[in-house]
């Protein structure tokens, strides 16, 4: 399997970001300051959607714009946001990127079977009309973007190869695609290694994916109760909160120096302490 790298870029500076973050228990993560922002890496054992996650909060709570990029040497699948994330522009061969969506999510045998059944139906890159779209979400969350060059990356969409930081520059993020160039080679991979994601038990996420399915052909399908149904419903909502309280102990509890910590880089160096 090929290695995952996951990054967010926001025009918010890091010591902002990083109260906004802590307060909201949103993380761990390592934050760069950049002259354009900040940059986010999560842990390799992080899941896409983790970083996703991340993504829609601090836009929702900072009202502020984002790029998310994952990637692997093969294929990478960046996000556009402005207040919220939009559907994904990808690079690479269908399958190249139905295997890095799979790894980066860290799916279960379900998870597998829905990409490879229906990923060639969410596959829009060969319009030209989808390309014109999504070159204006990438201009409204990167204002300074270099159209023409975002256009060809665009257009260029079968060659998934070291193309993020090319994306970044594009952009007219230069600092954000050297930090990608850094990430690539396994600059950062100690500091990053130490920020494990919250994350329950596989056997209680998987048991809750078959609660799910058993408590969607009851609501639906068999005549039952309204209380049952409100049972139900009240056992389906409680996993969230499963999940927030685990974010709470795991993130907004501890120092925030430990859980988002600020890494500098500097000039044709690395992330360090």
């Amino acid at each position: 399997m090929a290695r995952v790298r996951m990054l967010i870029w926001t025009p918010l500076n890091a010591a902002e970001l990083q109260l906004s973050m802590h307060g909201a228990s949103l993380g761990p993560a390592a934050l760069i300051p950049v002259q354009s922002g900040t940059v986010l890496l999560f842990s390799p054992r992080s899941r896409q959607l983790d970083a996703l996650g991340v993504v829609v909060k601090v836009c929702k709570t900072a009202g502020t714009r984002a790029v998310a990029a994952v990637w692997n040497s093969d294929a990478a699948i960046v996000y556009p946001a402005v207040g919220r994330v939009s559907r994904a522009w990808t690079w690479g061969t269908a399958e190249q990127v139905r295997r890095l969506g799979v790894d980066a999510n860290q799916h279960g045998w379900f998870g597998r079977w829905f990409q490879r059944a229906f990923g060639r139906f969410f596959d829009h890159r060969g319009q030209e009309k989808a390309r014109a779209v999504y070159l204006e979400r990438f201009a409204e969350a990167a204002p300074q973007v270099d159209r023409d060059a975002v256009a060809a990356l665009l257009r260029d969409h079968h060659d998934g190869v070291e193309v993020v930081p090319r994306v970044f520059a594009a952009l007219g993020l230069p600092e954000v695609a050297q930090v990608c160039e850094l990430v690539d080679e396994g600059r950062a991979d100690t500091r990053l290694e130490q920020l494990a994601p919250p994350r329950l038990p596989w056997w209680l996420e998987r048991g809750y994916l078959w609660f799910c399915l058993l408590a969607l052909v009851v609501l639906v399908v068999v005549t039952t109760p309204l209380w049952v149904k409100l049972v139900l419903l009240a056992l389906l909502l409680s996993f969230f909160a499963v999940g927030a309280a685990m974010r709470r102990v795991v993130v907004g509890r501890k120092p925030v120096n430990t859980v988002l910590p600020v890494i500098p880089v500097t000039q044709g160096a690395a992330p360090t302490d």
